[in-house]
């Protein structure tokens, strides 16, 4: 890989300069008609689905964690 010249790092510097208030404007755009409880909505859903395809067990896995980290450490 190369290193990028001064005049590179000019015109990217410059790019971003000139892009940074139309990326704030679309990300203020965005915000505006963003969904919280539709989201936190979907979010439930996904969790629930995964749920039901993989139920937690019956602990937590501290016990067999702890168990291993003891074995590390003599």
């Amino acid at each position: 890989m190369e290193k990028a010249s001064r005049a590179d790092l000019e015109a990217w510097v410059a790019q971003w300069r000139a892009v940074g208030p139309e990326l704030a404007l679309l990300r203020r755009q965005q915000l505006a008609i963003f969904d919280l409880h539709e989201t936190i909505d979907g979010f439930n859903d996904a969790f629930a689905a995964a749920v039901s395809q993989c139920p937690p067990g019956l602990d937590s896995g501290l016990v067999e964690q702890q168990r291993v980290f003891s074995r590390w450490n003599p």
